[in-house]
């Protein structure tokens, strides 16, 4: 008897953990009015700090830009890169694309490699597609800057890297690490390394230079 019960215990707690699981298959939409099922990517809350969303709506600035600088530029270059059919750098990179992006993100097509998106991302870039994609209000000056890096460093220091950069330069806080590191390679014009890629103009290096002079303000 004391066996019959263990055993069954034993099945009670294995079903159980199986439906914990994979009871997180996907956000559960209900799409009989027609809403999106999305994918799962994994954990809710697998992303932990990493996750970009916040309370308000999702616009470019508050969500889409680091979104796409994390996911979506290190494969989806400002230049021509085999077997990628368009750039995903800037606001009017994504736009142009938007229905095809919000097809592979939402059936979880993409990123195609690490690292993956929590739940709330991927809803949150459906939803900011769903509703225009909304750019938002006046730039800061660390939005000025990071267009720069976004379309000149980001397809190589990214996180992950595309190639053996030795830092991330997709945050802000990555960029104001490693600030004199960066200025000295800008200003002397050893980055980008390549003729491939786009080169900074002359205002642009001055722009950063001035940045930070200024103490690298975010805001």
């Amino acid at each position: 008897m004391d066996r019959l019960w263990i055993l069954a215990l034993a099945v009670s707690l294995g079903a159980i953990g199986f439906a914990v699981a994979c009871g997180d298959v996907n956000l559960g939409f209900d799409d009989a009015n027609g809403d999106l099922t999305v994918a799962d990517a994994g954990d809710d809350d697998a992303a932990g700090d990493d996750d970009f969303t916040n309370d308000g709506p999702p616009t470019w600035e508050n969500f889409a830009k680091r979104f796409t600088e994390r996911y979506c530029a290190s494969c989806h270059a400002p230049f021509d890169v085999e077997e990628v059919p368009y750039p995903l750098v800037t606001y009017e990179d994504v736009v142009k694309e938007k229905g095809e992006c919000r097809e592979e993100v939402a059936d979880g097509g993409m990123p195609e490699a690490y690292p993956t998106l929590s739940n709330n991302e991927r809803q949150y870039i459906v939803d900011w597609i769903d509703e225009g994609a909304p750019m938002e209000g006046d730039k800061t000056e660390w939005d000025k800057i990071d267009e720069i890096f976004s379309e000149k460093c980001i397809y190589c220091h990214s996180d992950p890297e595309r190639y053996s950069a030795d830092m991330p330069l997709d945050t802000y806080e990555a960029v104001k690490e490693y600030t004199d590191d960066i200025r000295d390679e800008v200003v002397d014009g050893a980055m980008p390394p390549s003729e491939d890629q786009h080169f900074p103009t002359d205002a642009e290096r001055e722009r950063f230079v001035e940045w930070i002079r200024d103490g690298a303000p975010e805001n």
